[in-house]
C-alpha cells in the first residue's frame, strides 16, 4: 500500500496554489487586453469619439440574450439609424460581472441613452471570482507560450480586442437539441434566480444617478421562448415588480419588453433568438430606438 505524501508536500502545494491565485489577482491591475478593461477601453473610446451634431450615443449592455437578438455590426446600425451611434457589449449569464468597469466609465462622459438588459440585474449565476481567474490564467498562459516560442509577447487574439461587438452569437448543435427535461431544468434555474430577489445596491444607485443626470436609461426585457416565459411567469413578474420599486419608471427610466414571439423555431434553444428571430427583432428594436431618440 502506497504511503501518503509527507505533510510538507501538501503545505508546498497549498502555498503554490495560493501564490498562483495571488499572482493572477495582481496581474489584473496590469494594463492589458483582458475582458473587463478591454471593454471599458472600448466604451471610453466610443464615448470620447467626435460625432455629428445632434447624433445620439446609445450604449447597450446585456447578456447573451441581447447579443443573439442584435447581431448587426456597427456599420449596419449606422446605415439603418444614421442619427444614432450604437455600441453593444455583452457577457454570458446574469449579473453585471465584467461589464461593471465599462459602466464605471460613464461618470465623466455619459451617453445620451443607456440600454441595460434586465438580466444584468439578476444574481450572477456563475462564480465571478473563478471566472475571472480562469480568464486570466488562460490569457497569461498564451502570452507565456508566445514569449517562449517567439521571444516576445504576441498581439492579443482578436476576441480580446473586439469582444462581442462585431461577433455574431453562435448557436451550437448542443443548444438546438435541448430535450423537454433540459428546458424544464433551465426554467427551474431561472425560477430560483428570480426568487432570490437580491439586487446589487451599487448598480441600482449608479443607474438612478445617471437618470438624474439626464441619461435616458432603458431597462430592456429580452423575452425568452414561450416555453420558458410561461413556466417562469409568476417568479419573473414578482422580480420585475421589485425592480420597478427600486427604479420607478420616469421620463429617464423606461421599461421596454421585446415582442413575445410564439414560434419556437425562431429560437436557437429555449432562450436565444436565432438568425430568423433576430431578423424579426431588428425592425422592432430600431423603431424603439428611433422613437426614444425623437422623444416619443
Amino acid at each position: 500500500m502506497a504511503s501518503a505524501p509527507p505533510l510538507r508536500i501538501w503545505l508546498y502545494s497549498a502555498a503554490l496554489a495560493v501564490g498562483m491565485v495571488g499572482l493572477c489577482m495582481l496581474l489584473r491591475h496590469v494594463p492589458g487586453p483582458r475582458y473587463d478593461n478591454t471593454i471599458a477601453g472600448q466604451t471610453k473610446t466610443f464615448l470620447d469619439a467626435p460625432r455629428p451634431e445632434g447624433q445620439w450615443r446609445v450604449l447597450a449592455l446585456g447578456s447573451s440574450l441581447l447579443r443573439a437578438a442584435t447581431p448587426q455590426t456597427a456599420s449596419v446600425q449606422r446605415a439603418d439609424l444614421p442619427d444614432i451611434a450604437w455600441m453593444r457589449m455583452t457577457k454570458g449569464g446574469g449579473g453585471i460581472g465584467y461589464l461593471q468597469p465599462s459602466l464605471a466609465t460613464l461618470g465623466s462622459r455619459p451617453p445620451e441613452m443607456l440600454v441595460l438588459e434586465q438580466n444584468l440585474f439578476l444574481p450572477d449565476n456563475n462564480n465571478a471570482i473563478m471566472d475571472q481567474l480562469r480568464e486570466d490564467v488562460w490569457h497569461w498562459a498564451k502570452q507565456a507560450v508566445s514569449f517562449l516560442s517567439a521571444g516576445k509577447l504576441a498581439s492579443p487574439p482578436p476576441y480580446w480586442e473586439h469582444n462581442d461587438q462585431e461577433l455574431a452569437f453562435t448557436c451550437n448543435p448542443e443548444q438546438r437539441k435541448l430535450s423537454a427535461s433540459q428546458i424544464r431544468q433551465h426554467a427551474t434555474e431561472l425560477q430560483n434566480l428570480y426568487r432570490q430577489g437580491t439586487f446589487d445596491a451599487a448598480l441600482i444607485n449608479n443607474i438612478a444617478t445617471l437618470a438624474q443626470r439626464g441619461v435616458r436609461v432603458v431597462l430592456l426585457d429580452v423575452r425568452r421562448s414561450l416555453l420558458i416565459e410561461q413556466q417562469t411567469a409568476q417568479q419573473k413578474t414578482d422580480w420585475q415588480r421589485h425592480l420597478h420599486a427600486l427604479l420607478p419608471a420616469s421620463h429617464n427610466i423606461i421599461y421596454i419588453s421585446s415582442p413575445a414571439f410564439t414560434q419556437q423555431d425562431l429560437y436557437c434553444d429555449a432562450s436565444h433568438l436565432n438568425k430568423q428571430g433576430a431578423r424579426l427583432f431588428a425592425p422592432w428594436w430600431q423603431s424603439q430606438l428611433q422613437q426614444l431618440r425623437d422623444g416619443r
